[in-house]
């Protein structure tokens, strides 16, 4: 009977454990037509960009946030989100958020979760149906990463390109604090790029690179750390 206890109460520790570390706060914020939704501590892989979208039926808003990136890194951490809804028109509403899930996009099925219901009551002297929205999101913090190797770090690189404003995004776990140089090389192996950046801290780092003169092509890519770890990424890059 006492080893049934002690295994009963170690199963609900960890069930709890594992609630407490995946229990994201969610709070609201209204300004007339303007609802401002506050997601706190959400935990996500490292690599996430998430989106937002609302759906008014009748007098139920759904407010619906998911994860659009197609490229999973080896790490998890907590980040915040902010979602302004706006143009709602006047009215009592139950308001409902979810947090939506799809397989498109890595995850292992389509998956919606009720995360916070509220009524609400908006006064506004607008009266248009399309309501709009927006979201903004943190970047990582509490880092917890998912290691394949004794110190702990992971050597993925997750390469994110935006052609509009000619920067490239990397996305990288650093095992200790440190300065590194980006390289970036043609199929050549003559080096087209190189930049140093200065004290870069343990764990997750984003750095983004402003790229304007590279032409369009493949590159090879290399970050190497003052202690001599290197990471090796490929970058497609079209203007």
């Amino acid at each position: 009977m006492k080893v049934s206890f002690k295994i009963l109460f170690f199963f609900f520790i960890s069930i709890f454990s594992l609630f407490s570390q995946t229990r994201e706060k969610i709070h609201i914020e209204q300004k007339g037509s303007v609802v401002l939704i506050f997601v706190n501590d959400l935990y996500t892989n490292c690599a996430s960009k998430y989106s937002s979208d609302i759906d008014i039926d009748e007098n139920t808003i759904y407010v619906t946030f998911f994860d659009v990136s197609t490229q999973k890194a080896r790490c998890n951490c907590y980040i915040d989100l902010t979602i302004q809804t706006n143009q709602i028109p006047s009215g009592e509403y139950k308001l409902i958020v979810q947090k939506r899930e799809f397989k498109k996009f890595g995850y292992s099925k389509d998956t919606t979760t009720t995360l916070f219901a509220q009524n609400i009551k908006v006064k506004a002297n607008n009266t248009r149906i399309m309501a709009s929205n927006s979201i903004e999101q943190s970047d990582c913090k509490k880092t917890q990463e998912r290691t394949k190797n004794e110190i702990g770090v992971s050597k993925e690189v997750i390469v994110n390109t935006n052609s509009a404003n000619s920067t490239v995004a990397l996305l990288f776990v650093l095992p200790e604090d440190s300065d590194v140089n980006i390289q970036l090389f043609n199929m050549l192996g003559k080096q087209v790029f190189s930049t140093y950046r200065n004290g870069l801290s343990k764990g997750t780092n984003n750095i983004t690179l402003s790229v304007k003169d590279l032409n369009t092509g493949i590159y090879i890519g290399k970050i190497t750390t003052n202690s001599g770890i290197t990471y090796n990424f490929r970058l497609n890059w079209s203007k």
